[in-house]
Order: C-alpha cells, then structure tokens, then sequence
C-alpha cells in the first residue's frame, strides 16, 4: 500500500487501525470530496503517457519507488526524523 511504503521509508508510524477500502468508503458516508480522495490512494490509476514524454523529449524517471527512495533523507530532515 502506499501509505505503508512512504511511512516505512520514512521511519514514521501510521496512526489507528489499518481499514479496507470497504470499510475506508462506509466511513465516508457518501461525501464525494472523501471518496475522490480515497478512490486516488486506494485505486491503481493508469495513464497513457507515451505521447507527453515523446513530446517534450525526454523520460518518465524512475518512477515513484525509485524516486522517493532516492530523496527520502531530505524528507526524513524535513519531518525531523534522522
């Protein structure tokens, strides 16, 4: 999961109990604001980026992983955390 991947990475614990998706959406009641946002942590998005990266010539990086292992001592400084 990703919350669990940049809090690993970072030294940081998660506060509360873990949640399903399920019970995640139950909670929100309807609020469409919270469902969006949970639908955009909770949900694989793909997009097709081959024409964009073509585009302006260069490459998509690394990717998120990869990058955030590459910066996670700035924000482990950042967030206090050494």
């Amino acid at each position: 999961m990703l919350l669990d991947t940049v809090a690993d990475l970072l030294g940081l614990r998660l506060a509360g109990a873990s949640l399903s998706v399920e019970e995640a959406r139950a909670r929100l009641g309807g609020r469409a604001r919270g469902l969006h946002h949970l639908g955009m942590l909770a949900v694989d998005h793909w997009f097709a980026g081959d024409g964009f990266w073509s585009g302006v010539g260069v490459g998509p990086g690394v990717g998120f992983a990869g990058s955030l292992a590459e910066h996670a001592g700035w924000y482990r400084g950042f967030l206090g955390r050494r």
